[in-house]
Order: structure tokens, then C-alpha cells, then sequence
């Protein structure tokens, strides 16, 4: 017999009419298998890496897990199908439904891209991109994948992959330096005035310099007609240019030496523009403020300033002998010239006249015959000659400048 049910089994056989006696029962027991088990999990099934799930099976059996092991619960920390069979003594239950455990990549920590100099001044900033194809969160709360920095400060980001965050990134450090302030220029003294004055201009101390003639020092001293401005340094910051100050030398008035013309007439270089005044003695002589003045022959000791633009230029000669000087005169014009001079002269037919550079050396020679003798010295370089003129007791120097 086949036997399915728990009981008592026992034989007897027979032969023709006789039957044996009844056999020794044999006890079947059929044993009651355990229900298929259900997996609870202790925690989501779908983690990032470095993170696990406890999955348990129900209390009171012996356990044959997927994975091999026999424990009521185990930790999984693997992406893959867990299932498990219980067993009570000699019966196993059929396997339970599979639980998918699903472990996700943690993006790698990211670095930080700078998109120029993280040291800046004021006003600048700098772009910090983190890897491409991700989601993001700055430490300053933007989740772009890049941000525009313009505060000094460290920055870092995380990735984000699904429900994986990388770890934090190295910060990136940013410096906003402080631009000086616009400088102010201070002038120690007029900044106009005559040719051969200067002014002292100074920016503010305790930093670099750059002006606009190209000095790099505090201070610099003009002599030239400009508009002069600075910017002040500070590490790696430059000020805004400072307002211009104007500096004005004003050409002062050549009037050259005094000439004495046809005996009774002193003359000076004429100047547009200036104002003179003639002196006797050290005297004011009322109403002389020409370039000439008419002085009679009269002997004593002449000067004459002229001013233009408050610049001053002066002369003076000495008159001793009101005869001599009519009989003997001496003027060449014009003077600063350019390549032609006029000699003239009065009681001096006769005389020697000669040409020297200030070395001395002989440029011509020639005699005076006439009250008018014409020089050319177009040959000659620019700079000052000597005309002198001897003979007849006479005797003079006078210097000549050529343009």
C-alpha cells in the first residue's frame, strides 16, 4: 500500500481458508511542511554604495538562504535576487519570493574647476564648474553645475547620482583683494610757473605707483607743461586713475642783451605780449616801457626788465661817455637768429671783425668798411658764437646764438 496519511498500518495473510495472524502495526507520521516564507526587509532595498538592508525571514525555523547562509536574518550590502526556504525538522518549504536588492554607485568626489585666477580685486570674479552630467549642490546652496564667485570665501560641491551624493569636494579658495582707493594728488608748490622751475607732485604713501610720464616712484618733479595723473598699487589691485593736474610752465621773455642804436637809443628783443620797464640808477624811468628807450647819450647805469606770464627777464649796460657812444656804436640783430646777422656800427670803419665758436676757434674774419656788414653762417651748426670787433680803441665781445 501507498501511504500519504498519518497511522497505524499492520497485515495479515491468507492462505485458502486460513489467515495468519495479525501483523506488528507500523506507525506512519506524515510531518507538516512550513508555509513558504515571506522576506521582510529592514530598510529600502535600493541603497548607494557603503550602505546595506537587513532582510529577515520568520522566527522559528531553521533558514537556507540564496547566498548560503542559515541565519534568521542577514545583511546585504550586494546589488542581486535574495530568497530563502525554512525549515521545520525533516521539511523544508517550498522558496520564498525573491527580494531584488539594488546597490547604486556613489559619484566620485568631484573636482573643482577654476575658470581664471581665484585671486581677484574688487569687482572681478571667477567661474567654478564641477564635472559635466550630474546634479550638484554648492556649499553655497546653488545647484548649478557652475557658479560665479565674486565674495571671498571657500567653495566646495557635492555630485549627486540618482540618489547618491559624492562625498564633499576639496574647497577652492577665493580672494577678493581690495582695490586702493582713487588717489589724490598733492602739488608742493604752484604748478605754474616760469621756464626752469619744477614742482613737486606726491600720491599718497605706503604703496606702489604708476604716473602717467611713466615714473613708478611717490613723488616725481615736473618741468614740463602737462596733465600729470597716478593709479596706487596694492598687490595685485590698481587704483582708478586719479584726477589730472595740470602743470603750465610759462616761457619766460628773451630779450637779449641791451643794443645801442645810432648813439642815443637802447633796444632790447621784443616780445609779443610782454610788459617792460626801463631803470636809471636803479630808478624807474617814468613812462619807458617799450623795448627801447631813447636815453640822450646820457651816461649812467641802464636796466630794463620785461615780464610775460609773470616771468621776468632783465638787462642792464653801463653808459659812461655819452660822446664816445655817439661816435662809436655796435648792435647785430636779430639775436637769437637763424642764419643771416646784421653788424652794424658807427665810427668803427676799420675795424676787424671775427667769428669764433666758444672754443675759440675762427669761424671768419673780416674788415668793417661799411656802417652795415652782412654774416652768413647757414654752414654752421646751431648754438652760440662770438662776434668780436677790435681796432680804432675799440674793443667788444658779443655773444650770438643761432637757431
Amino acid at each position: 500500500i501507498t501511504v500519504s496519511s498519518t497511522g497505524s498500518y499492520s497485515v495479515q495473510t491468507i492462505s485458502g481458508t486460513c489467515s495468519s495472524a495479525v501483523s506488528q502495526a507500523t506507525q506512519v507520521t506524515v510531518n507538516q511542511a512550513p508555509q513558504t516564507p515571506n522576506i521582510t526587509a529592514g530598510g529600502p532595498t535600493s541603497f548607494c554604495s557603503g550602505g546595506s538592508v537587513s532582510l529577515n525571514a520568520p522566527a522559528g525555523f531553521t533558514y537556507l538562504w540564496s547566498n548560503g547562509s542559515t541565519n534568521q536574518s542577514i545583511t546585504v550590502s550586494s546589488t542581486g535576487s535574495y530568497s530563502v526556504q525554512t525549515i521545520s525538522g525533516t521539511c523544508t518549504s517550498a522558496v520564498s519570493q525573491a527580494t531584488q536588492v539594488t546597490v547604486n554607485q556613489v559619484p566620485q568626489t568631484p573636482n573643482i574647476t577654476a575658470g581664471g585666477p581665484t585671486s581677484f580685486c574688487t569687482g572681478g570674479s571667477v567661474t567654478l564648474n564641477a564635472p559635466a552630467g550630474l546634479s550638484y549642490i554648492w556649499s553655497n546652496g546653488s545647484t548649478n553645475q557652475s557658479i560665479t564667485v565674486s565674495s571671498t570665501g571657500s567653495y566646495s560641491v557635492q555630485t549627486i547620482s540618482g540618489t547618491c551624493t559624492s562625498a564633499v569636494s576639496q574647497a577652492t579658495q577665493v580672494t577678493v583683494n581690495q582695490a586702493p582707493q582713487t588717489p589724490n594728488i598733492t602739488a608742493g608748490g604752484p604748478t605754474s610757473f616760469c621756464t626752469g622751475g619744477s614742482v613737486s607732485l606726491s600720491a599718497p604713501a605706503g604703496l606702489n605707483y604708476l604716473w602717467s610720464n611713466g615714473s613708478i616712484n611717490q613723488s616725481i618733479t615736473v618741468n614740463s607743461t602737462g596733465s600729470y595723473t597716478v593709479q596706487t598699487i596694492s598687490g595685485i589691485c590698481t587704483s582708478a586713475v586719479s584726477q589730472a593736474t595740470q602743470v603750465t610752465v610759462n616761457q619766460a621773455p628773451e630779450i637779449g642783451n641791451i643794443q645801442i642804436l645810432n648813439g642815443d637809443t637802447l633796444q632790447v628783443n621784443s616780445i609779443l605780449g610782454s610788459t617792460y620797464q626801463w631803470y636809471l640808477n636803479g630808478g624807474i624811468i617814468t613812462g619807458a616801457n617799450l623795448p627801447y628807450y631813447v636815453f640822450g647819450g646820457q651816461p649812467g647805469s641802464y636796466n630794463v626788465m620785461a615780464m610775460i606770464n609773470n616771468c621776468l627777464d632783465s638787462a642792464s649796460i653801463l653808459i659812461t661817455s655819452s660822446q664816445s657812444l655817439i661816435q662809436r656804436t655796435l648792435s647785430i640783430y636779430p639775436n637769437p637768429g637763424r642764419d643771416i646777422f646784421q653788424v652794424r656800427t658807427a665810427g668803427l670803419e676799420g675795424s676787424l671783425l671775427r667769428v669764433t665758436d666758444l672754443l675759440g676757434r675762427e669761424i671768419l674774419r673780416k674788415e668793417i668798411l661799411v656802417a652795415e656788414t652782412q654774416v652768413e653762417l647757414s654752414s654752421m651748426p646751431s648754438g652760440a658764437y662770438l662776434f668780436r670787433i677790435e681796432g680804432n680803441n675799440f674793443n667788444k665781445v658779443v655773444k650770438v646764438v643761432k637757431r
